[in-house]
Order: C-alpha cells, then sequence, then structure tokens
C-alpha cells in the first residue's frame, strides 16, 4: 500500500473515532522541523477544531492526553530517517509502528526509542498510531530546511488538508474526528 492509501485509510478509519496529530521536532536542526512546520499550516487552516499538538523533542511530555481526550487514532509527524541511504530527502512514508524496526527515528532530546514511546503510548491508551514520516537531508544544528523538506510539506499539508476538510455524512462522526 502506498503512503498515500495507507495515510487515507487511516484517516478513514479515524472517522469512527477520534484523532490526534502529534507534530514532532526541532526548527533548529534543519530538516527537524518538518512536524513544527505541519503543524503551523494545520493549525492555520483548522484553529482549535482539530487536535493538534506541536510536541517539539518531547513527545513524552503529552502522552496523558490520550486518555483525557478518549483518542482512538494517533497520527506522529516528524523527520524520519527510513534507513536506506538510497532514500532521497524528501521522501514521504507512512509506517505502522512495526515497520520502525529497522528504520532511525529522529525523534527526542531525551533521545526515548521511537518504539518504547510507541510501545508506552498503545498500552496506556490502547489508540491506533501511525507515523507520517519524511527522509531528511540535513539535522544540522543551525541549517536552514532543504528545499526537499519544505517541498515534502506542501504534499503532506496538500494530502492532508482535504481528508480532514471532508464532511461526514454523519455530524457526530466529523465532530470526533476533529475535537
Amino acid at each position: 500500500m502506498s503512503s498515500k492509501q495507507g495515510l487515507l485509510s487511516f484517516i478513514e478509519s479515524a472517522k469512527k473515532g477520534k484523532l490526534i496529530i502529534f507534530c514532532v521536532g526541532n526548527e533548529m536542526r534543519g530538516d527537524d522541523g518538518i512536524g513544527s512546520m505541519i503543524y503551523n499550516r494545520l493549525r492555520s487552516q483548522f484553529g482549535t477544531d482539530l487536535l493538534l499538538y506541536n510536541v517539539g523533542g518531547s513527545l513524552e511530555n503529552y502522552l496523558s492526553v490520550l486518555t483525557k481526550k478518549n483518542v482512538t487514532h494517533c497520527l506522529i509527524v516528524d523527520a524520519v530517517e527510513f534507513g536506506d541511504n538510497e532514500i532521497p530527502a524528501g521522501t514521504v512514508g507512512f509506517f505502522k509502528p512495526s515497520d520502525l524496526e529497522n528504520k532511525q527515528v529522529t525523534f527526542s532530546t531525551h533521545l526515548i526509542p521511537m518504539r518504547v514511546l510507541v510501545d508506552y503510548m498503545k498500552k496506556i491508551s490502547g489508540v491506533v498510531i501511525r507515523i507520517l514520516g519524511v527522509q531528511p537531508k540535513t539535522l544540522e544544528f543551525g541549517a536552514e530546511m532543504s528545499f526537499e523538506a519544505l517541498n515534502a510539506i506542501e504534499k503532506i499539508i496538500n494530502l492532508l488538508v482535504p481528508l480532514l476538510q471532508e464532511s461526514s455524512t454523519n455530524p457526530h462522526e466529523k465532530k470526533q474526528l476533529m475535537n
């Protein structure tokens, strides 16, 4: 299944429950700021109608939100090193947590592996988790975001916004999906 089809299927499934989006990253480290930029774009588009958090490099500080908000689906947006030097910068991937075992995930300043956090998230909440990742070009401190990452952000926004805006035939489902 392609990244686009996987994301479409996940968002459709989330319409039966409640979706949260955690945007991870550090804007001071080049392409690691992908999550923060996507957060800014989605927040400007949806305001507070979307359950959306810019968690910086500390996703672990936001885990209680999963249970407090009765979330059923969680999308984590981050820079992800796909583990293959052949993958070009700016490539977008959509992953199940189990897909990350062989991938280096740019993540927390506390260096908690993504797999450990995802396992904990599932344990405390039972939430369905997926990761939307972009292959970074540079993660150097003080670097500017690459052209490839900026293009990937546009692709993601152009895909996510219509999916999140689609009106459901059941108004209750749309309310649950959003906030």
